[in-house]
């Protein structure tokens, strides 16, 4: 199985990469904000639930396995 370009930049961050992280959020920051405004309807409260995921993501990113 070959891995996604996900996958490699989650590898790469947890190999010490911070630079991965900044990728990840590039590629998907803007998707996120989307479907958050689109869910919430409210710009306000779409850009503090991106905010909260972004640090979820940063805090578990690294027990991520496989």
């Amino acid at each position: 199985m070959t891995p996604t370009n996900d996958q490699v930049l989650v590898l790469r961050f947890q190999a010490g990469d911070e630079t991965a992280f900044e990728r990840l959020f590039e590629l998907h920051g803007g998707p996120l904000k989307y479907y958050l405004r689109r869910l919430l309807e409210s710009e306000d409260r779409a850009d503090d639930a991106a905010q909260t995921t972004w640090l979820l993501v940063l805090r578990n990113i690294r027990k991520l396995r496989q």
